[in-house]
């Protein structure tokens, strides 16, 4: 989907930092006052709705939802909302489920007859990321591709006929490729077309009036212009909104995601046990010890030590996140419009505030200015313990990062050998031997990690 931070990064991101302490100041107002810390240092831009046992303790926009016309973000300013489209998309089959219309166990073969190995792909594997199937937007013609309209099938050819990465079932594999298939099969098997569906059947039910698929800069009122961040703000690349359809297609707002929240807690959308099938979390044999699952359409995980279902979504300009806290009934909502926002922790601290655990403040950089020739004995590839790799790139006198020519994001110098993002907390510092040659950099975060130079 959109460019978004290294694998490695997004792990680290995962873990809350744990300084400063959650009581005493009204919750409220904490939670406001954690929120505009991110967005006074330009870390944050977008709304944010908090929710806790059906109260609502944040609802609030921050910065501008388009800044050349000092439009302020509202709640009820539309977002791209990116890959939390995929929780719809697993909801409308489910819904189709119990009409009769498919089974979650029906093969591909059954929906989209002809299909390379569909014989022995189903619409389980699809909406668990156990496919196999390829993802279409890590391919290396993406950046031509994703401005061009495309026909659900037009997608579909761009990744059929390229071999599986495992055999069904075995493995998990985040693909976008398996919710474009979703797609198809909600068209074919209920006889309409992708946002008909789900309008008719989700939004028009629960009130959704500020959610719709396929949304365009320019034609659709309150939604959000999306940006890019390096020394200014700029606004994103182009992306043409059916390239996503099914995977990351949807807009909405937070206050039409709250009520997407609430639903899920009753059985006007779904029935009770289906909606328990939806957050099972599944797990292939080879990742049955992972301590996280994905269900249909959503991460199940722990933060904090209480159990979570969330997803992320990122798509060119927009940074979002979802995150409820069943047991506790808390209901996170983060809807950016800049990429690569540190949503996460975001929403991780403002869980931290609502639980009376510790939480630390964003960290404000200052950059330097540094002779930009040190940055070519920079650029290679580095590799960490676990076999990833993260690759450094210059640019115009720019220092950036990456994975295979992908994710590539801008990195600042707050001195010779150590640089940050700009959007969140993770830090780079590189490691030179007696003769100044780069050997190494070490990633910090809530731990250090070392990736070893390799060319």
């Amino acid at each position: 989907m959109a460019i978004k931070l290294n694998s490695i990064i997004h792990i680290m991101l995962l873990i809350l930092s744990s300084t400063g302490c959650a009581h005493g100041q009204d919750v409220r107002t904490k939670l406001d006052s954690y929120v505009s810390a991110f967005a006074d240092q330009e870390k944050f831009s977008g709304s944010v709705l908090v929710a806790q046992k059906g109260r609502v303790l944040l609802n609030k926009g921050y910065r501008k939802a388009n800044y050349e016309r000092d439009i302020p973000n509202t709640p009820q300013t539309k977002f791209k909302i990116a890959s939390i489209t995929k929780q719809f998309t697993a909801m409308a089959i489910m819904q189709l489920q119990e009409k009769g219309l498919l089974s979650v166990q029906d093969y591909l073969s059954k929906h989209l007859p002809g299909y390379p190995n569909g014989e022995i792909i189903t619409i389980h594997h699809l909406l668990t990321h156990r496919s196999g199937i390829p993802d279409y937007c890590a391919f290396s013609n993406f950046p031509e591709e994703k401005i061009k309209p495309h026909t659900l099938l037009q997608l579909i050819e761009l990744f059929k006929d390229r071999p599986l990465e495992f055999q069904p079932g075995i493995q998990y594999k985040y693909s976008n490729s398996g919710y474009v298939l979703l797609a198809y099969i909600i068209e074919k098997s209920s006889g309409k077309n992708y946002e008909s569906f789900l309008k008719e059947n989700i939004f028009d039910k629960i009130g959704m009036l500020d959610s719709g698929n396929g949304a365009s800069s320019g034609t659709l009122k309150n939604l959000a212009s999306g940006y890019k961040v390096g020394d200014i703000m700029l606004p994103a690349d182009d992306v043409d909104m059916s390239f996503v359809v099914g995977t990351g297609s949807l807009y909405s707002s937070v206050e039409d995601l709250y009520k997407w929240d609430q639903a899920l807690y009753s059985d006007v959308l779904l029935k009770i046990f289906s909606l328990k099938k939806t957050f099972t979390p599944h797990y292939a044999p080879a990742d049955s010890l992972s301590a996280s699952g994905y269900g249909y359409g959503w991460n199940i995980h722990q933060v904090h030590n209480r159990n979570v279902v969330s997803h992320l979504g990122g798509i060119e300009g927009f940074s979002s996140v979802i995150h409820r806290y069943p047991d506790e009934k808390i209901c996170i909502i983060i809807l950016g419009n800049i990429e690569n926002i540190d949503r996460f922790r975001i929403a991780n601290g403002l869980a931290a505030i609502l639980l009376g655990k510790e939480y630390r403040l964003p960290i404000k950089h200052a950059t330097v200015t540094v002779d930009q020739t040190i940055y070519d004995k920079y650029v290679g590839k580095y590799k960490f313990d676990d076999d990833l790799i993260l690759q450094i790139y210059k640019n115009n006198d720019r220092l950036y990062t990456g994975q295979n020519d992908q994710d590539i994001t801008e990195i600042f110098p707050k001195s010779e050998t150590d640089y940050f993002y700009k959007m969140s907390e993770v830090q780079i510092s590189f490691t030179n031997d007696k003769f100044g040659q780069t050997t190494g950099l070490t990633l910090r975060d809530q731990q250090d990690n070392y990736a070893k130079k390799i060319e």
